[in-house]
């Protein structure tokens, strides 16, 4: 059965995606008003009223979520949420206990490619980066 995926982190990274999910399909590029992407060490996203989110869809097979799941460390790591993209229901991962943490100079990369992939706005990762950068020092004054 295929359903839609909406990658935001390291799953838009197309080569990393085609190692873990060799069955997915990339849909389509798309823009998310009311979300907005978070680094916790790794990205996840959270709602907000002003906040514009970039991401990626993939179709996928019921083989490929199961390796999402173990990737993502889902139920514990991760959980699941399904929303409404271009009319159509559309799952994502979102962190169950997020605390601001700045990702991991590799990490960083993988998904500066992946936005590079999509063709998505880089200035939207690097603003989230500087987020959890501010919020990561501001709970040590």
């Amino acid at each position: 059965m295929t359903r839609f995926y909406l990658a935001y982190g390291a799953n838009l990274n197309r080569a990393e995606m085609a190692f873990r999910c060799p069955q997915a399909v990339p849909v389509e590029a798309v823009e998310l008003e009311g979300w907005q992407l978070e680094f916790c060490s790794h990205a996840t996203v959270q709602q907000h009223a002003h906040g514009r989110l970039q991401a990626g869809v993939w179709a996928i097979s019921d083989a490929c979520e199961s390796n999402l799941d173990r990737f993502e460390g889902w139920p514990v790591y991760y959980r699941k949420q399904v929303i409404t993209v271009r009319d159509e229901p559309t799952m994502m991962y979102i962190m169950n206990h997020p605390l601001p943490q700045t990702p991991t100079a590799g990490y960083l990369k993988c998904l500066a490619q992946g936005y590079e992939d999509w063709g998505l706005d880089l200035d939207l990762l690097w603003q989230a980066y500087e987020r959890a950068e501010q919020q990561e020092y501001a709970m040590y004054d």
